[in-house]
């Protein structure tokens, strides 16, 4: 644009100055007013165009200024979970958020292998366990269970639903499942969808607490012989993301009481039922076959003493 500007206003100068060259600037011993005329409306066409193109061009400069030091805001993202209740688990291993609407219990009725702890449900549903009626329905029962630190996450899996499924137990059970990893409270996490044994169709999540213990969040929805709908995925999801665990906190406490009240924090070989810092001063925490137990942090008071499960004292055995 600028370019065809200029080109024109030469022609026309050009054109103008050929044009005053025949043309005297005094006639008859006086100025000659057309001359005056012309120069007057050449320098008017010119200067106009230079300011004009000025103009354009200061204001295209501001409209790259102003896009340059526009900041673009991101739209506030709406947190859902906001307005939702808080849950503790029954053993009070973890805590997380759910739609007020929902129904909470700790009596879950469940049968469990030895070492595992009921940690309640939620169901869109009461009781817990009523026969779902709305494609929307969902409950979540929640569990806990001791872990080898010598196993991974997929071989605790595998050993797990072998326990459950008994005889029924089949390959296909964990080949034929959907399979990811998530992030549930800054842990690698695994989500699986399908049968995962002689059952229905469902949504099992493990989420390792420690090297020795992992929690399972088990997902049941309506129309359980097809994939979890989008919203069912979603509502997990969005429950799984204030999923905090709060055993770790007490163990840490636990480390600080063992060390100041004499102690000394060890690694031992434990049954699988107990979790770090066991009581010592009782019998059988640590007290079975190498096959059945694992490695946890435990608590030495030295000779003469014992380790409650909070503080070392003077051990009360003969």
């Amino acid at each position: 644009m600028k370019y065809k500007l200029f080109k024109g206003l030469n022609i026309l100068k050009r054109k103008i100055f050929n044009f005053l060259r025949g043309m005297p600037f005094i006639t008859q011993g006086k100025t000659n007013i057309k001359y005056i005329l012309i120069i007057i409306i050449l320098a008017a066409i010119i200067g106009g165009g230079i300011l004009g193109y000025t103009q354009w061009w200061i204001g295209k400069q501001e409209k790259k200024l102003t896009e340059f030091l526009e900041l673009k805001i991101p739209k506030k993202v709406e947190d859902g979970t906001v307005n939702w209740k808080i849950y503790t688990s029954s053993h009070s291993i973890f805590t997380l958020k759910y739609p007020s609407e929902l129904y909470e219990t700790k009596e879950h009725i469940s049968l469990l292998f030895a070492g595992w702890k009921d940690e309640g449900v939620l169901s869109t549903k009461t009781p817990w366990n009523a026969s779902f009626t709305d494609e929307k329905d969902f409950r979540i029962g929640f569990v806990s269970g001791p872990k080898k630190s010598t196993e991974t996450l997929e071989d605790f899996i595998e050993k797990t639903i072998k326990e459950q499924s008994g005889e029924f137990y089949s390959p296909e059970y964990i080949a034929k499942a959907e399979k990811k990893t998530i992030q549930v409270d800054g842990r690698n996490s695994l989500w699986y969808v399908g049968s995962l044994g002689p059952g229905a169709k469902h949504i099992e999540v493990y989420i390792p607490k420690s090297e020795t213990e992992v929690v399972v969040a088990s997902f049941w929805y309506e129309n359980f012989d097809q994939p979890p709908s989008e919203y069912h995925q979603k509502i997990l999801q969005q429950i799984l993301s204030t999923f905090k665990f709060i055993e770790l906190e007490k163990t840490s406490k636990k480390e600080d009481t063992c060390v100041n009240s004499g102690g000394t924090v060890e690694t031992s070989l434990c049954c699988e039922s107990a979790s770090d810092f066991p009581n010592l001063c009782l019998i059988g925490a640590c007290g079975c076959s190498p096959e059945n137990s694992h490695q946890i942090k435990t608590c030495d008071c030295g000779e003469g003493k014992c380790f409650d499960g909070t503080e070392c004292i003077t051990s009360q055995s003969p």
